[in-house]
């Protein structure tokens, strides 16, 4: 049962609206993400949260850049920027069909793109990662 479809995040200095991509595509990510990371992690029980950080940050860069680009476009689709029309907040989509930003300033703010990257991300497959054992689930 899908708890929450979307999430209201703040980057930038705007709002957006994290939405979640279809399963097939989730499942997609979690096991690419998972291949990736579960190498560097080895035995990810025995080790601290900036230990097991540090482990995974250093698997990121074996990513050909092909499928980083395919990864960042599926997560940042889920993306919308609340944009407030009326009184009312109007979600815009980040992304255009080509794959290009809506904003051309967004395309030379890589901050905020990563922010977004990395929220979308785990909005739509941090759940894998809790259930794996990977990442423990937030205090309540």
């Amino acid at each position: 049962m899908l708890k929450q479809k979307t999430k209201v995040i703040e980057a930038g200095g705007a709002k957006y609206r994290l939405g979640k991509m279809d399963a097939r595509s989730a499942s997609y990510l979690a096991m690419k993400a998972a291949a990736l990371i579960a190498p560097a992690l080895g035995d990810f029980r025995k080790m601290g949260k900036a230990e097991a950080a540090k482990a995974a940050a250093s698997a990121l860069p074996s990513l050909p850049r092909e499928e980083f680009d395919e990864i960042q476009t599926m997560l940042l689709r889920t993306v919308c920027k609340l944009t407030e029309t009326e009184g009312v907040e109007m979600p815009i989509p980040i992304m255009k069909a080509d794959g290009s930003f809506v904003d051309d300033f967004m395309a030379y703010d890589a901050v905020t793109v990563m922010k977004l990257t990395v929220q979308a991300l785990m909005f739509n497959i941090g759940g894998f990662f809790q259930e794996a054992g990977l990442i423990q689930k937030p205090a309540k």
